[in-house]
This record gives structure tokens, C-alpha cells and sequence, in this order.
């Protein structure tokens, strides 16, 4: 397993080295024989979602995950959305959500957020945990919605929402949603366990 995953990180493709890091939490799970070892490697493992699976999901459902983003902007915002096209409010023009606003990315980083926080404690996930890491992914999908809805309410403003105010701005506030809730909430929730 480790000649794969060297074999992996020596190609001159970034998705080969993701996938040999997965090769390596998968080793390190299967061969563990503590809990925290093991917790190691369920973290390991998640620290490749965002970068590599996060990204195979997207390529596989990309129409799937952008027509949903574009109809809750339209229901916030009052319009019709076709596809992954949102009519602006004042049907001045339309709004065209791309890949890079999809909500996708930082949910991937929620999820590595749960991950670290439960296998931090315990490695376990509880009703409770996993419902908070749930609540954690909504809120990361209503902070990038409301985001994109401010666009389609208020179009004069794109450039603030949309540009590096904007942007600044929901990164920082998705980072501390994520952080607040598995810290307080998910990593509380997760009975303690070393």
C-alpha cells in the first residue's frame, strides 16, 4: 500500500497525490491497532474531501448541485430559476451561477470540521453530532445562498458582494460558523474517549 501511494505522490498530477493520501488513511486505518491511530487516520481521510472527492462530486453532479443553489437564490430572491440561471429581481438581466459559487466547496469543509472535531474526542458519531454537523452544512449553504441572493436583489452592488469585500466577508463568517458549531456544539456532543 505505501509503494501505491509513493507511486501516487511521484505522478505529476495533484488528484494522484489526493488519492495516494487516501491510500495511506486506508492503510493506517485497516492496520491500527489503537483507537487513536485509527481517529488519525478517519482524519487523514477527511482532509482529502475537500481537495480531491469534493471535487469528483462535483464533476459527476455538477448540474444536480448548481440547479439546487440556483433555485434556492431564486426562491430568496423572487424569480424563476432555469437551470443554473437566476432572473435578477429587477430583470435588469440574469444571474449565472457558476461552479466556483456552488455551495459544494465549503460544505466539503464542514464535513472535515465534523470529522476533526468527533475524532478529536472519541471517533464516534452520536445522533446529537451528527445532527449538529448537519446544522453546520446548512449554515454553510444558507451563509453562500444569502450571498448569492444579495446579488440577485441588490445587482448595482456586484462588485462589493461578489468581489473581494463580498467574498472576505462570507469566507470569514463560513470559517466561524464551521469552527463555532464543531467546537461548541459537535466536538461537545461526541462522548470523550481516549
Amino acid at each position: 500500500m505505501a509503494s501505491l501511494a509513493g507511486l501516487a505522490f511521484l505522478l505529476p498530477v495533484p488528484a494522484a497525490s489526493w488519492l495516494g493520501l487516501c491510500l495511506i488513511a486506508l492503510h493506517l486505518h485497516v492496520t491500527a491497532s489503537d483507537k487513536a491511530a485509527r481517529r488519525a487516520a478517519a482524519i487523514l481521510f477527511a482532509l482529502t474531501i475537500p481537495l480531491f472527492w469534493a471535487r469528483l462530486l462535483f464533476a459527476a453532479f455538477s448540474d444536480i448541485i448548481l440547479h439546487s443553489d440556483a433555485r434556492l437564490v431564486g426562491w430568496i430572491v423572487g424569480t424563476e430559476a432555469v437551470g443554473n440561471v437566476v432572473p435578477l429581481v429587477d430583470g435588469s438581466g440574469s444571474l449565472f451561477i457558476a461552479p466556483g459559487c456552488s455551495s459544494l466547496a465549503n460544505l466539503s469543509l464542514a464535513l472535515l470540521s465534523a470529522t476533526v472535531f468527533i475524532n478529536m474526542r472519541c471517533g464516534r458519531w452520536t445522533p446529537a453530532s451528527l445532527a449538529w454537523a448537519l446544522t453546520s452544512a446548512a449554515a454553510v449553504v444558507a451563509i453562500n445562498v444569502t450571498r448569492i441572493s444579495l446579488i440577485g436583489l441588490y445587482p448595482s452592488h456586484y462588485g462589493l458582494i461578489h468581489g473581494p469585500v463580498g467574498a472576505t466577508i462570507a469566507g470569514w463568517l463560513t470559517l466561524i460558523v464551521i469552527l463555532a458549531i464543531g467546537y461548541h456544539r459537535i466536538g461537545y456532543d461526541a462522548p470523550y474517549d481516549r
